[in-house]
């Protein structure tokens, strides 16, 4: 996956954040597959996940056209935990990882990328799976 396409997918899901819009305090969540993207908010970032994962399975997504997890959040294990079980072999948030989260990540084999925001973002896993410049590593 490109830098371009990943940025592309945070604008898409910051794009579909109604309620956040109306009340600043939602997170967003989406999960994108070779050819469908969904969005979902709730007020806590890991339910905003849950609802991107349970859509998912309830159409039926193949898990090896998963492409992307992202998240408005800060990424934590747990995030990580529950892409793996999807099979999404990247992950990324606009804000920062914690260390367990990185270290999840490595052990899963899933691709962490944070802080991407403004035109730039850092990888800190499986950095090979990501193509592009302007990248922080």
């Amino acid at each position: 996956m490109s830098i371009d396409e990943i940025a592309e997918a945070l604008k898409d899901m910051q794009s579909g954040q109604e309620i956040n819009r109306r009340t600043g305090t939602a997170h967003a969540a989406i999960l994108i597959e070779q050819y469908h993207r969904v969005v979902r908010e709730d007020i806590g970032r890991h339910n905003a996940v849950d609802k991107v994962a349970g859509w998912a399975v309830r159409h039926a997504w193949n898990p090896s056209n998963l492409c992307l997890l992202a998240v408005s959040s800060r990424l934590t294990f747990e995030i990580i935990h529950k892409a793996a079980r999807l099979r999404v072999p990247i992950v990324a948030a606009i804000s920062g990882v914690s260390g367990l989260a990185v270290r999840t990540a490595e052990r899963a084999g899933i691709t962490v990328v944070a802080y991407a925001r403004e035109g730039r973002m850092t990888i800190y896993t499986h950095k090979e799976r990501i193509i592009g410049e302007r990248v922080n590593t």
